[in-house]
């Protein structure tokens, strides 16, 4: 997994920082594709019941970033060609509940569950 996420186990709960505080952790391909991921592999921890999301620096995320950005996906071949969903179509994609407050973890943001 890149950089551009930092996963913490704290107890039973999973911490996902977005890590683009330069940026107000502006969401890219590559960082969609990273939380995507961490929160795809919870999925068969049993010892994980909800998956936290916040981000580093003063900013839970400033939404899109618009600048260049090169492809991050996963897929390749004839799978990225054919995908229609990118990874907003793959979100969240977790059993657990995925609670994005970073108001709780120490960010100022509005609080969503996302299941």
């Amino acid at each position: 997994m890149s950089d551009v996420v930092e996963i913490e186990q704290v107890g039973a709960v999973r911490l996902v920082r977005l890590n683009r505080p330069d940026r107000k952790n502006a969401l890219t391909s590559e960082l969609g594709w990273a939380i995507i991921e961490a929160v795809r592999a919870v999925a068969t921890d049993d010892e994980v019941r909800v998956v936290g999301i916040t981000g580093n620096g003063d900013a839970f995320s400033s939404w899109l970033d618009f600048g260049p950005a090169e492809p991050a996906s996963p897929l390749t071949g004839t799978a990225q060609l054919i995908d229609d969903l990118g990874w907003v179509g793959r979100f969240p994609g977790s059993t657990q509940p995925v609670w994005t407050s970073a108001a709780l973890l120490s960010t100022p943001s509005t609080s969503a569950t996302l299941t």
